[in-house]
């Protein structure tokens, strides 16, 4: 049996519908990171010897897109910037083809530009996914 090697991030991406209704790519992304958690209910019983028992229940998602800040039409970033307190449907780009990526629909929730005299002019956005998110392949 081969082994797939480990996929490199060096083009991931991260893409929303934008003000023309259609999915484009965000200029200018460092980093993306989602965090998938589900609630879990405590169902533990007389029966259970004194050990705790327990089910996942609802299931929720989140994720934080960074990046250089470029404020422009070019870029996308004014797409990020207008969809704030919105819901949006987004992708994020795993593999080095673009072939596999997560997709959803998420709110974005929060933005963060920040800048230092040494350093590049950066953001960070925080999404709340609304409903599942789901893996896709090509």
């Amino acid at each position: 049996m081969a082994i797939t090697p480990p996929v490199s991030g060096i083009a991931g991406a991260f893409y929303l519908v934008t003000s023309g209704g259609t999915i484009g790519e965000i200029a200018n992304i460092r980093s993306w990171s989602i965090d998938l958690t589900a609630n879990e209910v405590d169902v533990s019983g007389f029966s259970g010897n004194g050990w705790a028992d327990s089910v996942g229940s609802l299931k929720k998602w989140t994720a934080t897109v960074e990046g250089s800040w470029n404020y422009s039409a070019t870029s996308g970033m004014d797409d990020v910037w207008d969809s704030f307190g919105d819901y949006v449907d987004v992708r994020f780009y795993i593999d080095q083809a673009n072939t596999a990526y997560f997709s959803g629909t998420a709110a974005v929730v929060g933005l963060t530009p920040s800048t230092a005299v040494d350093a590049a002019a950066t953001f960070s956005a925080t999404l709340s996914g609304m409903g599942a998110l789901t893996y896709n392949t090509a």
